[in-house]
Formats: C-alpha cells, sequence, structure tokens
C-alpha cells in the first residue's frame, strides 16, 4: 500500500489528513508530486519553461532532483529550450548520478556520490559519512579506505564504467547547497558545533586540504564548480543562518543538533556571504587555480586520465591528462599532476621525461629529480612515461 492510500498523522497521533492524499518527494507536502500523464498540467509546466528560456532569456536551468520527473519530459523540455536557445545549459540533480539522463536530455550533471562525498571522505578520519550520505555499494565500487586520495582519480575514472557518454559533462564539487561545508565539516565537530574552540592551526589545516580537494577539481576531467563562499574560508568568517544557540532550527525533538539538516546550528552551507573578512591567499588560490584551468588546454574534460602509483605513505595523488589527440592545444599536451593532501609539503621523485617546472600556483621548489609540492604541482612530460 502506497502513502496515497494511507492518511497522514500529526507527531502527537492526531489525523491530519485523510486518505486518499496528495502525495510529494520524500513525502514531503510542500514539494508535491506532479501527474505528468496529465497533458494539460504538462503543457503548463511547458510554459514555464518557455517563458523564463525564450521572454526572460535565462541561458541554463539547474533541475532538482531530476529522477523524480520522467524521461519523456526532460526530453521534451530540452527540444523547447533549444529552440529558444541553441546554447541553452540543463544541469540535473540524480542521486546517484544516471547517465540515462544524457539521452537528449541533460547536458551536464552532479556527481555527489563520484564526487563530492569522496573529497569529503579523503579529508576525514575513518568513513566520514553522515546520515543521508550512505554509499551506493550497487553501483560504485568504493575503496576499503575511503580517505585514500586515489579514490578521486578511481571514481572519475569510473564514469565511463557506469555508461556516462564523452558528450555529457560532469561538474567536480566539493559541496553544494545541500551538502556539509567542506571546511566546516573537517575542522568543526558538526554535532557540536563550539566555533571558537577550534584553533588557529586547525582552520589552517582543514584549510589546506580544502584547497587540494579543489585541485583536484580543477586538475581531474570534469566541470570544476566553486559553491560561493569556498574561496573566501566562508565556513570560518561567514555568518551562518542560525545565529540563536536556542533556535530550534536543525534541532532533534531532543534539542540535539541535526548535522545532516542544511540549516542548522553551527551550519555553514547557506551562510552569509563574507565579503570584507577572509584568508586572501586562499582566495588568490582559488583564482590561481582557475587561471590554469583556462591556459591549459590539457585540463580540459576530454582530455585522457591515467593513474600513477604513488607511496602509500603520504596522502597524496598523482596522475597525467593527456590531450595529445587534440588539435591546436594551449599550452603541454601532457602533464602530470601532484595533488597534496598533507598537511605539510611532500617531496615526490619525478620519472624521466617530467620537466621540474610547476606550472601551478604554488611552486614548492625542485632539487635534481625530486619536486617538493606544497598542494598542487602540474608538470609538463615531454618523454613517455612508463606504464603502471
Amino acid at each position: 500500500m502506497g502513502p496515497r492510500q494511507l492518511p497522514r498523522y500529526a507527531k502527537d497521533g492526531s489525523q491530519i489528513e485523510a486518505a486518499p492524499r496528495a502525495t510529494g518527494f520524500a513525502d514531503l507536502q510542500w514539494m508535491p508530486n506532479i501527474n505528468y500523464e496529465n497533458l494539460a498540467m504538462r503543457e503548463y509546466i511547458l510554459s514555464v519553461a518557455d517563458f523564463w528560456s525564450r521572454e526572460v532569456g535565462v541561458d541554463g536551468f539547474r533541475c532538482d532532483v531530476a529522477y523524480g520527473v520522467p524521461h519523456s519530459f526532460w526530453k521534451d523540455v530540452r527540444e523547447l529550450v533549444r529552440e529558444n536557445n541553441s546554447e541553452f545549459l540543463l544541469l540535473d540533480e540524480t542521486l546517484p548520478t544516471d547517465p540515462a539522463f544524457s539521452e537528449n536530455e541533460f547536458d551536464m550533471h552532479y556527481d555527489s556520490y563520484g564526487f563530492t562525498f569522496t573529497a569529503q571522505n579523503v579529508l576525514e578520519e575513518g568513513d566520514g559519512l553522515t546520515e543521508g550520505q550512505e554509499r551506493v555499494e550497487h553501483l560504485y565500487d568504493f575503496a576499503a579506505d575511503p580517505s585514500n586520495p586515489e579514490q578521486l582519480v578511481e571514481d572519475v575514472l569510473a564514469r565511463q564504467d557506469h555508461g556516462v557518454p564523452d558528450h555529457s559533462r560532469v561538474l567536480n564539487a566539493v559541496e553544494n547547497h545541500d551538502e556539509q561545508r567542506l571546511l566546516n565539516r573537517t575542522a568543526v565537530d558538526l554535532a557540536n558545533p563550539d566555533r571558537d574552540s577550534v584553533t588557529e592551526a586547525e582552520w589552517d589545516d582543514a584549510a589546506k586540504g580544502q584547497r587540494a580537494a579543489f585541485a583536484a577539481c580543477i586538475a581531474l576531467p570534469g566541470v570544476p564548480m566553486v559553491y560561493y563562499g569556498q574561496e573566501r574560508q566562508i565556513s570560518r568568517y561567514g555568518e551562518g543562518r542560525v545565529s540563536d544557540p536556542d533556535d530550534r532550527r536543525g534541532r532533534d525533538d531532543e534539542g540535539n543538533v541535526r548535522p545532516e539538516e542544511d540549516v542548522r546550528p553551527g551550519g555553514r552551507q547557506r551562510a552569509f556571504m563574507n565579503w570584507e573578512e577572509y584568508d586572501e591567499d586562499h582566495l588568490e588560490f582559488y583564482r590561481g587555480m582557475i587561471d590554469l584551468y583556462h591556459d591549459l588546454d590539457v585540463l580540459h574534460p576530454d582530455a585522457e586520465l591515467s593513474s600513477k602509483p604513488t607511496d602509500d605513505e603520504i596522502d597524496a595523488v598523482l596522475f597525467t591528462r593527456d590531450a595529445s589527440e587534440r588539435d591546436d592545444v594551449s599550452g603541454p599536451e601532457t602533464v602530470l599532476v601532484v595533488v597534496n593532501f598533507e598537511s605539510e609539503p611532500v617531496t615526490i621523485g619525478l620519472p624521466e621525461g617530467v620537466e621540474p617546472e610547476n606550472l601551478a600556483v604554488d611552486d614548492g621548489g625542485s632539487d635534481g629529480g625530486t619536486v617538493t609540492v606544497d598542494t598542487v604541482g602540474v608538470f609538463a612530460v615531454t618523454g613517455t612515461l612508463a606504464e603502471n
């Protein structure tokens, strides 16, 4: 028996809605399920898409919970908006990513399970998962050690194994409005968010990890995404939406903070932007990595990715990007990338045929056949690297 055939009850046991009743996503009344088989309803919603894409002239839609809507409707939407604007962008949210939405529907896809959660796990002890972020074991094969940064590369490589076509674009994002801020999650006890107890060194160490995760967003295949404020350490300097510690938003019936809520005491998912107070070096790192992405074609989504072995004793990941099959490549055709998740710089031995100059923003220096990498190193490959 589905929820439509059941009454709705309040917490005190009183009936507030008789059966049969309307249903909604996750059984929420304010997100009602719509009957897309009703042609009048379907035409009405299409008219809304037409209004925004034609009369207003927006250039894209981010479609929340796209998997709750029939594929046939999204195909109609795509046909309509592309008639209004041949470059109109459709971005879907499906959890986990569903390649079926690439078929004449969406241009770009979130990858929460294959990138966002992986990046967060890399920077945490243990499995780092909270309620609502359970792994989808039947679709993704996760490593025994989820904090291993090599899992970032493996998850990106797995996209094609899951059927994501080459023409689709997938977002590389470490956080968004629904997920916990990476810096907040790694520096603060989210269940007991006493922010004053976090030391300067702990904030700096967590921010170093966030920069490494963003470097992976830039250097791995995909479309890097910056969620507002991460570039200015909003978790550290921004003001949360719940300022009163006694505010009941984001708490359970016993008054305990619910870390999975996006608006809660200590939460920063939707914090007020910190325009005046921020870490300038942190912001410059973001600017530098974005400039590097625009300068080097080899970092773009269609360049090949290959993993490379690294020292098991350090939290760093090595991989190559190869754009030699492309024409008119700006910058080197092949690069070796090192992303360091350690709090301190690491020393890496470069294979023959790799130039020691770090093209990234934080050149740690080189000495003969070794280089020191603070957060990220991007090195031009001029020879042939040995296979793993």
